[in-house]
């Protein structure tokens, strides 16, 4: 039989077929060259040192978060003022406290206590209360969406009605520390006064309400509302007491439903609160919080301060310092009480509210810490109501957890990393972990992993470029809980705009290690530049603090003729070394750069301990003013 001759059709089909094979063959290869091209991207991704957390949700407005914890816990304490009368403010807090509540402490249908012969407040009280000073506020004609309240009062209820109430009326307020007039003198409020120009002021004493006032003619500002927190307030100024009455007088009523609808709503983008940096680098700088900043960083920051440990979250800082700023919100927005000190960072009023007011929760840098433990050493007691303790403010090392571990034998201890920029950019993941597992840097702690809304970078300055895992760099920090520039513009180069958007650069040394963690190796200022390299001061404090059985150190520099800057070593004691044998012990663990030009005692500079600032951080310019009146260029065992 005759071959049968292939089709058109046939001829096609096979040849599909072929091509097919074909295509296929191809995907496959190039599909492998292409996951060996992405394994190399993700490599040198990996082992650059720029993390990006991921997404975080957020909502629209700071109210609606402090409306959880008002529905959560409405009976229960707000606040407790440590320094303030039981009955103070009682004939105008709304709903009004029962003789119960002044007598014993303790709610008519609560079981809750509260601390006897002191001032607390519930969420109904603190609520309503504002809504009343709102009142008050509105028909004195403040501006929702647009005022602006300073206030330059101490820790207290005012405090924190104000707070709720500006949140409450989308006002934005500014706190500030009232010893800015006798520190500063008049230049300095004067400053905050012209770049913050308030239509609103708070204040809570006749020199300070003097001051502004000479302010507010020398500036040719708009009359503001003036309220004094005193009885007997100076001509032209209304009372604080006087004011929440006003509010709830018949006449300035106003729809409470309304009110809180609005405040649930929100522009992301108005400023919500004005918080100026200490000053420790020079004259201090505003930094302006949108909605959106606050309601990221208490978003972020809930795995910090929440249900399990905010019953009394101890507030150690004036309501100046960023730290009390967020912690305040913090606390609401879990529905715990704000325990409030009269003096900022004050080791022994802190002491006295862990012994006697069982606090849960508390912030300490290192340096507070160990002022603590010498402060319980003298009336022993055991701390254990505490059940979170947050480090930072400094670089952290292991010894200072282990002795914050120690001293609060019921806690979980943190390391937090905060500016007053902003925050919540960082979590701690060791909740679980025991303190000897965790990842170091020499004797450093990490102060955790990127958080979800931030991302995170190490900047190469000497190659312009992102560093690479290990390497130490520059800190820049971009993410939404960040204020987009200083008021004024100041300070420009304090940001960055690439492709990848806003970054702040933050001013801190770093390093990122090869499993994402973060390590803060100091302030960049605070790096010390010798001739044979970069000294990190810290390195030299933990070293030192460890070979001293825990005795506090700080490291300050001087200019030598022939090595550049050195360090030299402040000390509290010598504990029974010399400081040719303290000098020596550094070289030894650290190495011939690190050779120190001296040692020196508090004692040999006439102080009885470290100076601090308002964050109870260790002052190391009033640290360098005291040697320098001491020695001059002198410094003892100078090598």
């Amino acid at each position: 039989m005759a071959k049968e001759t292939p089709s058109l059709s046939r001829f096609i089909l096979i040849l599909f077929t072929l091509l097919r094979r074909f295509s296929a063959c191809l995907k496959q290869l190039l599909f492998t060259v292409n996951i060996i091209h992405a394994s190399d991207e993700q490599k040198a991704q990996v082992s650059l040192a720029e993390i990006n957390g991921g997404y975080l949700p957020r909502m629209n407005s700071v109210f609606r978060h402090l409306e959880q914890g008002l529905s959560r816990n409405p009976s229960g304490w707000a606040v407790i003022c440590l320094h303030q009368q039981a009955d103070h403010l009682s004939d105008v807090l709304q709903p009004p406290r029962c003789h119960k509540c002044l007598t014993s402490g303790n709610l008519a249908d609560s079981d809750v206590s509260a601390p006897i012969d002191c001032l607390a407040i519930t969420y109904e009280q603190l609520d309503g209360t504002a809504q009343k000073l709102a009142a008050g506020l509105l028909s004195a004609n403040a501006r929702p969406g647009s005022s602006t309240l300073l206030m330059l009062i101490p820790n207290g209820v005012e405090y924190a009605l104000l707070t709720w109430c500006c949140v409450l009326l989308k006002i934005t307020y500014v706190c500030v520390d009232p010893d800015i007039v006798s520190v500063s003198g008049y230049r300095g409020l004067r400053d905050i006064m012209r770049s913050v120009r308030p239509s609103i002021v708070v204040t809570a004493g006749l020199t300070q309400a003097a001051v502004l006032d000479i302010a507010i003619d020398d500036l040719n500002l708009a009359p503001p509302i003036r309220v004094s927190l005193g009885g007997k307030p100076s001509k032209g100024w209304r009372s604080f007491r006087d004011m929440i009455i006003r509010g709830a007088s018949h006449g300035s009523e106003i729809d409470t439903s309304k009110l809180r609808e609005a405040g649930a709503h929100d522009d992301l983008n108005r400023i919500n609160s004005i918080i100026f940096t200490s000053g420790t680098s020079g004259i201090p700088k505003g930094c302006p919080l949108r909605v959106a900043s606050m309601c990221q960083i208490l978003e972020s920051q809930s795995w910090l301060v929440n249900e399990s440990n905010s019953a009394r979250a101890l507030q150690a800082a004036h309501n100046s310092r960023g730290i009390a700023a967020f912690q305040t919100l913090q606390t609401w927005r879990a529905g715990g009480a704000v325990v409030m000190l009269s003096k900022s960072c004050d080791i022994q009023e802190m002491t006295q509210a862990l012994r006697n007011h069982a606090p849960t929760f508390i912030a300490v840098s290192p340096s507070m810490a160990s002022a603590i433990r010498e402060e319980m050493t003298m009336d022993p007691f055991i701390a254990d109501s505490v059940k979170t303790v947050q480090v930072g403010g400094e670089a952290v090392t292991i010894g200072a957890m282990e002795e914050c571990s120690a001293l609060f034998p019921s806690a979980k201890v943190c390391v937090n990393h905060g500016m007053t920029e902003g925050g919540g950019s960082f979590y701690w993941p060791f909740f679980d972990t025991p303190l000897d597992q965790i990842s170091r840097f020499g004797e450093l702690c990490p102060i955790g992993a990127v958080a979800p809304g931030s991302a995170v970078r190490i900047w190469s300055t000497s190659v312009q470029r992102v560093a690479q895992r290990g390497e130490v760099g520059e800190l820049h920090i971009r993410g939404g809980s960040l204020l987009r520039q200083y008021m004024g513009g100041r300070s420009p180069g304090s940001f960055r705009d690439d492709d990848c958007g806003h970054w702040l650069v933050t001013g801190d040394t770093a390093m990122i290690d090869r499993e994402g963690l973060v390590f803060i190796l100091g302030r960049s200022k605070d790096m010390i530049v010798g001739t044979a390299g970069i000294i990190v001061p810290v390195a030299i404090e933990t070293v030192i603090q460890k070979y001293l059985g825990g005795a506090q150190a700080a490291v300050l520099s001087i200019q030598h003729p022939t090595r550049g800057q050195v360090p030299v070593a402040i000390i509290k004691e010598y504990a029974r070394r010399t400081g040719p044998e303290i000098m020596s012990h550094v070289t030894t663990i650290l190495g011939q750069t690190y050779l120190l030009a001296g040692v020196v005692s508090l004692k040999q500079l006439g102080l009885t301990d470290f100076p601090r600032n308002g964050s109870g951080k260790v002052s190391k310019p009033d640290l360098e003013a005291a040697l320098q009146k001491r020695f001059g260029s002198n410094v003892p065992k100078v090598a």
